[in-house]
């Protein structure tokens, strides 16, 4: 019995350290991002979603270093004249297609599930700003998904705020980054 549990206790702590000196892919078709805005005066609801980022997150040391990529191009609300003015007329998706999220120094211990605060810079329509959330990360022993929230005021990146027929978009949006099926590619 001494024996399998040493046995167990070696693979577990292999596990656990080979995964920690990892980096890790994802691809747009194992997530989805989401935004979620309200409308004035009406009080309407938008959410719009397109498919999740691409990128590598690198866990080594205790800590998380990454980038996720996200096709701006591919934002829906579900709502096609919506869609032309938003992609076309306010995130200029010919001259801006993608946003990016740099998230650097994230401490992160290998407990499955946590929830941490983070700071990153977000780099959308030509404007890098520092934005702050929370990210929920699930995995034993290794990274298996990754949900990031965060909020950001559509001023700050220069985007003009939406409007259309006596409905102006709030300037606040709120952003859901959802990555999975993380592959491991180096240990």
């Amino acid at each position: 019995m001494k024996l399998i549990s040493i046995f167990l206790c070696i693979l577990f702590f292999s596990k656990f350290s080979i995964a920690q000196n990892s980096t890790y892919t994802f691809q747009a078709q194992n997530g989805q991002v989401e935004f979620f805005a309200k409308g004035r005066p009406a009080l309407i609801s938008i959410h719009g979603k397109g498919p999740g980022p691409v990128g590598t997150i690198e866990w080594k040391e205790q800590k998380l270093n990454g980038s996720l990529e996200i096709d701006l191009k591919e934002l829906s609300t579900g709502i096609s004249l919506r869609d032309e003015h938003m992609l076309q007329k306010y995130l200029e998706v010919s001259t801006h297609p993608n946003a990016v999220l740099k998230i650097e120094n994230l401490d992160f211990n290998g407990a499955s599930p946590q929830k941490l605060s983070f700071k990153g810079k977000l780099s959308l329509h030509g404007v890098d700003k520092e934005v702050e959330g929370h990210v929920d990360i699930k995995g034993d022993g290794a990274l298996d998904s990754i949900v990031a929230e965060f909020n950001l005021k559509l001023s700050e990146f220069q985007i003009a705020i939406p409007s259309f027929k006596g409905i102006t978009v709030a300037e606040d949006v709120k952003i859901q980054v959802t990555a999975s099926q993380l592959k491991q590619i180096t240990q």
